[in-house]
Formats: C-alpha cells, sequence, structure tokens
C-alpha cells in the first residue's frame, strides 16, 4: 500500500526548480500549479494495510469507531517541523502540519478492498466572530477624536493571535510587555518592579479579576503556574510568580542547566493564559472613552434616523400585598436593532427586571411574556411559581 501525506503551507511559495527528495523511505515533493506552490506531498510505498484507518464496530450495530494506528505520520511530522525551524533563521516560511491530508492507495490487487476509508483529512476552522453591531459605531465615532488606544490594542492583539497559534512563550511576553509599561512606574529590576506592580491598586484589582475569570488549559496539564493558581494565592504571590516568569522568558541562557525551549510551549500554556487575561482587562480600561455616554446617545438616534428601532412589548402579571388577584400591565421597550438578538433580548429582560424592581418593589410577579410589537413570535417568557411547590 503507499501512503501519500500532503501539508499545506501557510503562504504560496515560488519555488524556481524542484524534484524528488528522500525522507522517512519515501519521498517529498513540492505540488505546483501555475508556478505556484501551495503544499508539499510525502509518498512511502510498500506499507502494511493495517496502517490505513479502520472501523471498529461498536456494541450498537449502527455504530462504529474510526481508528488510526498509523507509526509513520508522527516522525514525518516531526521531521518537517525541525526543517521548518532551519528555514524559519532566514524566511517566514510554515507547514500546517496539524491540516494534512492522508490517501490511502492500493498497490496490488490483494489490497483492493481491504482499505476501508481511503482519505482522511483535518481542517481547523476559525469560528466567525460575534461582534455587537453598537461597539463598532462606538468605536468609530470616539475615533473621530482620538487615534485610539493603539498601544495597549497592539500588544493585546499580538498576545492573542499567540494564544490562537498556542505560541504560549510569545503570548506572555507580549501581556507581560504591557503589563510592565503602564503599570511597572519605570521599574525594570525584579525587587523593584515587583514592589511597583504591588503597590498599584488598580493593578491588584486587575489580577484579582483576571485570576476569577482565567481560562484553565485545554487538557489537564501540569505546570508550576497551574500548581500555584490551584492553591487559590494571595494576590502578592502571582504577582511575585509574573515577575519571576519574565526573567525566565525574557532573559534564560541556554547554557543554563533549566531554560526555556520555543519548541516546548505546553508548559506556558496556564501562563499565557493568566497574562493575556490580565492584558486584556488593562486594554478595557483604555478603551474606556468608547462608552461615553454621547455614543450611545448618537448611536440610538443614527438608528432612529435609519429606521432601525425594534419595540419589545412585555406583558406582565403580578400581585400586590394582601391582594388575592393579579393585575395586568404592558411595558414598551425600544432599542436600536432591525431584529431579535442574544444581545438586545438579554438587555430587555435586565431593564423589565430593573423596572419592575424599581416601580414594583414590593409587588410580587406571576408571569411575562415579551414579544417584538406587532409580532406573535415570543422573545422570551417569565412563570414563577409559588415557594414550596413541586
Amino acid at each position: 500500500m503507499k501512503i501519500h501525506y500532503k501539508f499545506p503551507t501557510k503562504r504560496t511559495l515560488i519555488i524556481d526548480d524542484h524534484w524528488e527528495v528522500p525522507i522517512q523511505n519515501g519521498s517529498l515533493r513540492a505540488i505546483e500549479i501555475k508556478g505556484k506552490v501551495d503544499a508539499f506531498e510525502i509518498t512511502i510505498k510498500n506499507q502494511p494495510v493495517a496502517y490505513a484507518m479502520q472501523f471498529i464496530q461498536a456494541n450498537d450495530e449502527n455504530m462504529a469507531t474510526i481508528i488510526h494506528t498509523d507509526p509513520l505520520l508522527a516522525p514525518i511530522q516531526n521531521q518537517l517541523n525541525a526543517a521548518m525551524s532551519f528555514l524559519h533563521c532566514y524566511f517566514s516560511v510554515d507547514l500546517k502540519l496539524d491540516d494534512y491530508e492522508v490517501r490511502y492507495e492500493a498497490e496490488t490487487p490483494d489490497e483492493e478492498g481491504k482499505i476501508p476509508i481511503p482519505t482522511m483529512k483535518t481542517d481547523q476552522h476559525e469560528l466567525p466572530l460575534p461582534l455587537p453591531f453598537d461597539m463598532l459605531t462606538r468605536a468609530i465615532m470616539a475615533a473621530e477624536s482620538s487615534s485610539g488606544p493603539q498601544f495597549e490594542a497592539t500588544l493585546t492583539s499580538f498576545a492573542r493571535a499567540a494564544i490562537g497559534e498556542r505560541r504560549y512563550i510569545d503570548s506572555f511576553r507580549y501581556s507581560f510587555l504591557l503589563i510592565e509599561s503602564v503599570y511597572g512606574g519605570g521599574q525594570f529590576k525584579t525587587a523593584a518592579l515587583k514592589s511597583a506592580l504591588k503597590q498599584n491598586h488598580p493593578f491588584r484589582e486587575i489580577v484579582r479579576l483576571a485570576i476569577s475569570d482565567r481560562i484553565k488549559p485545554h487538557k489537564n496539564k501540569t505546570s508550576d503556574t497551574e500548581a500555584l493558581l490551584s492553591q487559590n494565592p494571595s494576590i502578592d504571590i502571582v504577582i511575585d510568580h509574573l515577575v519571576e516568569k519574565r526573567g525566565f522568558y525574557f532573559h534564560g541562557n541556554i547554557k543554563r542547566q533549566k531554560y526555556w525551549k520555543p519548541n516546548d510551549q505546553t508548559e506556558a500554556e496556564s501562563l499565557a493564559n493568566l497574562a493575556v487575561g490580565i492584558a486584556q482587562l488593562i486594554s478595557h480600561e483604555a478603551a474606556t472613552p468608547m462608552f461615553d455616554e454621547n455614543y450611545g446617545e448618537r448611536h440610538f438616534k443614527n438608528a432612529k434616523s435609519a429606521g432601525a428601532i425594534i419595540v419589545f412589548e412585555i406583558k406582565f402579571k403580578y400581585k400586590n400585598p394582601e391582594e388575592s388577584f393579579s393585575r395586568e400591565h404592558m411595558l414598551n421597550i425600544s432599542v436600536p436593532g432591525t431584529k431579535p438578538t442574544p444581545q438586545n433580548s438579554l438587555y430587555i429582560l435586565e431593564q423589565f427586571i430593573e423596572h419592575f424592581k424599581h416601580h414594583l418593589p414590593v409587588s410580587g410577579l406571576d408571569e411575562a411574556i415579551c414579544k417584538v410589537k406587532d409580532s406573535p413570535n415570543v422573545v422570551f417568557e417569565i412563570k414563577m411559581y409559588p415557594v414550596g411547590r413541586q
């Protein structure tokens, strides 16, 4: 059986001349189309059909498990990764080693029919980003009189992008550059920097919030950062840890017995997640001008001019103290928009609850139903039950 492994490039390449190159008892070739190379293919011959993906029948006759027993893939990926590290010294060239295609091809008549899954392709899809429209309009308005928080935004976006590419060490560096620049007080020596950060009360609050809402590693990975955070440490201890890791990842020397390795990123995942959480909060603070009340008023006015106002109608029943009957009432709330969305629906729910608490503080809510005015479609419904009812 022949096995073909195809790895796409992250960036289109132009290779003037090329031919097959031996690799892992097989051969590598560049796939060129109209003078451009977008992938490389490795072909290895005379392999057992057992290396192909197989179906394993589950207990349920209608279910099956697919198993991958190919022992050649990982060594190929490792060698290509090492090859890219040599090229990185000169060029920004990368292969998508995790987005590969494998094709199993019978070489003899006897192998025909023994390959249940002839092709497999993996692909990593980036999910669409939900962007609130009002934040877009606020950002446009805020940019009328300001160049924006370019410094904070640049470092935070670099840190986020590095995490998405699993470059956790780079992500931590970008985040810490922002931390040190904004809250370090110009200090760079370890003891002085620790002291400056610990004495900054806004920064301490940011660290506290980042810890409480931190993202944990995708798997149960162990690291000194994860071990520390799992023990509910004090803010001072976390700040000490961040600064010490700054020293390790900014100034680590390969001649030391323990030094960081750029190809071993998993150790820094928890550290990067914590630091980027802090960087996010710093950038949120820098973006505060975007939420000026005047921009909210302008957003509503512009929506009204464009005919983009949606009216939510809430009908609700409630009981006043010492009354055995329910009263009915209706509340209309207008917001910018052309249709119900999760964001504006939640906002309407919050506004209704605040309205009820403010205007009927001692009354008991029985039920409420919200619809878009003049529409039969229900946006949300609330039903309250007597306490103790099963």
